[in-house]
């Protein structure tokens, strides 16, 4: 058997079928022609249809996501900063008795007292703000619509005042910018206030936020300069801010950038009586500013800080 060409009678796959001659050719199927061409037709025309319908779709679909208003995010008022102020005077109190080299004493001499690395020697010696402690707080609205802080209120716990070390330096002046006063001895009283008048004079009131109102818009920022204050007390705390936010209460809490605020009272039986012992309570105690009667001044000016004796020192 040949595995060549294939002879003459046979037929290779897929060839026609000769026609015997003089059979005529039938014609094709008009009807099913044109149910074809119909058919292309109607898929060509339904698709570009989908195709317009789609583009049209998608555009409106992104016309009406345009127009929505963002989804609110985060807290209704941003906390924008916390910045604890220097107080004028510079009184710390530790709640451990403190004994200062000289080397020590020459490192707190050195510094400008309107310095971040002044208030840090404190603070890494464990000593706090006495009396009152101020804290600059920025907020900015976060909403579409308008948000309205309604109250400020401490988060306390207290004790006994710290009678470790004392650090004396009494402030020279009087800070007489719009300030939010929030009484530490007092849980749950209302914020009160203090002002500046025309006249130069402060104005005092009982209910800060029943006289301003702090109504944001979005990306707007208000400035709350609060001072919380004790007489008694040894205190550490954070605050809770309530924001009206679309006719709900948000309640915020705020910190020293990660822990709470803290304040004491200095221990003085009698404070409108200087007299010699007046800081008798504490263990250790260390003069400076004004309250370092003829000391030697540092290099910007201001009488240096020098250790005295509790037991007899008067201010």
């Amino acid at each position: 058997m040949s595995y060549g060409s294939p002879g003459p009678n046979r037929r290779v796959a897929g060839a026609r079928r000769p026609r015997p001659e003089g059979t005529p050719q039938k014609p094709r199927n008009r009807k099913r022609i044109l149910a074809w061409a119909g058919a292309i037709a109607t898929a060509g025309v339904g698709a570009l249809i989908v195709a317009i319908a789609t583009g049209l779709g998608n555009d409106a679909v992104a016309h009406i996501t345009a127009q929505q208003p963002a989804a609110a995010t985060g807290a209704p008022a941003k906390i924008d900063l916390v910045d604890p102020v220097p107080e004028l005077g510079d009184t710390h109190v530790a709640a451990q008795p403190l004994v200062l080299s000289a080397d020590d004493l020459d490192q707190i001499n050195s510094l400008d007292q309107d310095t971040p690395a002044y208030e840090a020697w404190f603070a890494s010696h464990g000593a706090v703000d006495t009396e009152r402690t101020d804290i600059e707080i920025v907020v900015e609205g976060n909403r579409s619509h308008q948000v309205r802080i309604i109250d400020i209120q401490p988060v306390a716990t207290c004790s006994d005042p710290l009678n470790g070390t004392l650090f004396y330096s009494p402030p020279s002046g009087n800070d007489t910018s719009t300030q939010l006063l929030l009484n530490l001895d007092e849980p749950g009283s209302r914020p009160s206030y203090i002002a500046p008048a025309p006249n130069g004079e402060a104005t005092a009131g009982a209910d800060f936020f029943g006289t301003y109102t702090v109504s944001l818009n979005q990306a707007e920022q208000y400035t709350f300069n609060v001072i919380a204050t004790t007489e008694v007390h040894y205190c550490s705390f954070t605050l809770n801010m309530t924001v009206l936010d679309d006719g709900h209460t948000v309640v915020e809490n705020i910190d020293d950038n990660g822990k709470p605020f803290q304040v004491s009272a200095v221990i003085d039986p009698d404070p409108t009586d200087p007299r010699p012992g007046e800081f008798a309570a504490y263990q250790e105690l260390y003069i400076g500013g004004v309250g370092n009667h003829g000391g030697a001044d540092n290099a910007f000016g201001v009488p240096i800080w020098a250790q005295a004796d509790p037991q007899t020192y008067q201010p």
